[in-house]
């Protein structure tokens, strides 16, 4: 747009006469990025790690989510059945001497062979009176008298020894005591308790019978089933994935630098700006930047410099912060275009004489360097006329010529701007102070000069001789009216002599009529419906995409279209869209795409090697 206004003002300057210096347009050039480092970590949200990763149970046998269940055994080894189907025959083990694993030992126990008989003599006698009391006494009545004494009764050979006891008696009857004996035993067996005399058979079996069962299923150890464990649900968040779009080493930032020539060409300001490319998460306000020459001589700092030489400049940045990775940048910018104006000398110029060529007064360019005209202001006696001395009465003829005040754009001319002789002007010299003269560079990108080709529809057109570009009035014959041309004819003259006897000038009577009319209209709405029905059905399946830059600005990249796929829908971003992207955040406007489909439709974006699922809205917004 920019230059479409310039080009417009300097056609305007060209028509009044004004002297116009042209300038290379402002021209911006990406120098160098400064890389992404991620930031933050996946256990929690922040950073670069902004997208939840939820939990999804593994499968069976491949995580943590279930346990295995194992094979049990069904069935016992002592009554088989299930898994125990392997009979094992009984074979008695050891023997009644030595024992073994079907004998038990039998234990010695005392008997009668291991004891002798022998008697023991007794003696008993009161020893200390206790006390006395009355009591019944079967013999002496019931008031008779008793007496209680400790009693000793020794035994002499048994073992047992003294014996000390009370005894209560009348003390009339007297006491017991006597001499007396009795039989005892004597062991003289030197077996003991624990001896082993013999072993005897003891494992119920009988030789030849079914033992035991053994295992015969074969799934001892197998995994049967798995059993859900996991207690995380659907909306268990079990990390973060990267939301920044940005491969580490990427690019974070971009530095660009804005040229333009300023100063009537005679200087070029460089304008640099670092730009976001991670939509916010790079701190970029530790960046420093440095402008050196091509010697390495430090000429400016921070983001403008404003330079008078063509020449290769070197900007240089020291980054340092979050999300960025620190670090020296640099890359080179290139300035060309400048050119300085030297005011022309007391003797430069060209006489009046070599300005009037052929007769002509007005200035005429020959395809050299310079444009040329009258050389001074004197008067010479004559009107202004056409060149032949004629006067000029202010009124222009038809076979009047003139020459374009303007040179025929070719790649190496030098323009210069001059004004175009009017019907007023005396026989002046081109005045080489006021016209501007610039360089078409031809190896400089950024300085483009400007060529400019005039065409006239208004009744003259352009000629070229003698070398010398002319515009020649040329005679438009009078239009005739075809109204006046057909007027009395009748309808039956008009289709005979206009569309012939033909096919097609039956189908075009037949289309004259009012049915022919009606038909048309038909099919031409018909038509359009049918155009409209299928635009429509276009736009539902296609789908525009917008980028998001560094700076939050949204940008049109192009149309893709969206198409079913088993998941829902697939909506796959072309290369040729993702090279245009800045960032990777990209919009895509859906509101015609969910006309007639419900809200829980999904569709999966893929870009390249990577993909999301969206529930779709008008304005879906992904990072990718």
């Amino acid at each position: 747009m920019k230059k479409k206004i310039l080009l417009s003002l300097l056609i305007t300057a060209l028509l009044l006469n004004l002297p116009v210096r042209v300038t290379a347009f402002a021209d911006q050039q990406t120098v160098f990025y400064i890389r992404h480092e991620h930031i933050g970590n996946r256990d929690e949200c922040g950073g670069c790690y902004t997208v939840p990763h939820y939990h999804v149970h593994c499968e069976p046998g491949e995580g943590d989510c279930y346990d295995p269940v194992y094979h049990s055994h069904t069935g016992s080894s002592s009554r088989g059945g299930g898994c125990y189907t392997a009979a094992v025959p009984h074979h008695h083990s050891g023997n009644s001497s030595s024992g073994g694993a079907c004998y038990s030992p039998v234990y010695h126990s005392h008997g009668p062979s291991c004891y002798t008989s022998h008697w023991c003599t007794v003696s008993a006698s009161t020893q200390e009176l206790i006390t006395t009391y009355t009591g019944p006494c079967g013999i002496h009545g019931d008031n008779a008298t008793y007496v209680k004494y400790k009693f000793l009764e020794r035994h002499y050979n048994c073992g047992r020894g003294d014996i000390w006891s009370e005894v209560d008696f009348c003390s009339q009857c007297g006491a017991p005591g006597s001499t007396t004996s009795h039989e005892y035993s004597e062991l003289i067996c030197t077996k003991g308790s624990g001896t082993i005399d013999s072993y005897r058979l003891s494992c119920g079996h009988s030789e030849g019978d079914v033992d035991h069962y053994e295992i015969g299923c074969g799934l001892e150890g197998t995994i049967v089933d798995y059993t859900l464990t996991c207690t995380k649900g659907a909306d268990y968040v079990d990390c973060y994935d990267r939301g920044c779009g940005i491969e580490e080493g990427g690019n974070a930032a971009s530095v660009t630098v804005t040229k333009t020539l300023i100063s009537g060409g005679e200087q070029a300001s460089l304008t640099a700006s670092v730009n976001d490319l991670t939509g916010g998460l790079a701190d970029l306000s530790n960046v420093t930047l440095v402008w050196k020459d091509e010697g390495g001589n430090v000429i400016g700092e921070g983001l403008s410099l404003t330079v008078d030489e063509n020449g290769t400049y070197t900007l240089t940045a020291e980054a340092s912060g979050d999300g960025i990775e620190d670090d020296t940048y640099s890359g080179n910018v290139t300035v060309s275009g400048i050119e300085k104006i030297v005011p022309p000398g007391p003797d430069e110029g060209t006489s009046g004489e070599e300005n009037t060529q052929n007769g002509d007064d007005n200035p005429v360019y020959d395809g050299g360097d310079d444009y040329t005209g009258n050389d001074d202001d004197t008067d010479t006696g004559e009107e202004e006329g056409n060149g032949d001395g004629e006067q000029n009465d202010g009124s222009e003829n038809e076979d009047d010529e003139y020459v374009l005040p303007f040179p025929t754009p070719t790649p190496t001319a030098t323009p210069v701007v001059a004004s175009k002789p009017g019907p007023g002007d005396k026989g002046s010299s081109h005045d080489t102070n006021s016209a501007s003269k610039w360089n078409n560079d031809q190896g400089n990108d950024n300085a483009s000069s400007l060529r400019i080709g005039l065409m006239s529809d208004r009744g003259t057109e352009t000629i070229k001789t003698d070398g010398k570009i002319r515009a020649v009035k040329k005679e438009v014959p009078a239009k005739t009216s075809d109204a006046s041309n057909t007027e009395g004819l009748s309808a039956d003259t008009l289709n005979d002599e206009g569309a012939g006897n033909g096919f097609l000038g039956k189908a075009g009577v037949f289309l004259r009529s009012p049915a022919g009319k009606v038909i048309t209209i038909g099919l031409s709405t018909a038509l359009l419906i049918a155009a409209l029905f299928l635009l429509l059905l276009l736009l539902r399946v296609t789908v525009p995409v917008f980028n998001m830059d560094g700076q939050m600005k949204r940008h049109f990249l192009g149309i893709v279209f969206v198409r079913p796929s088993k998941e829902g829908y697939l909506l796959e971003i072309p290369e040729n869209i993702s090279e245009k992207a800045y960032t990777n955040r990209f919009e895509f406007y859906m509101g015609l795409f969910m006309i007639g489909r419900d809200s829980e439709t999904e569709v999966l974006i893929v870009k390249k090697d990577k993909q999301i699922m969206v529930r779709p809205e008008r304005m879906t917004k992904v990072t990718i």
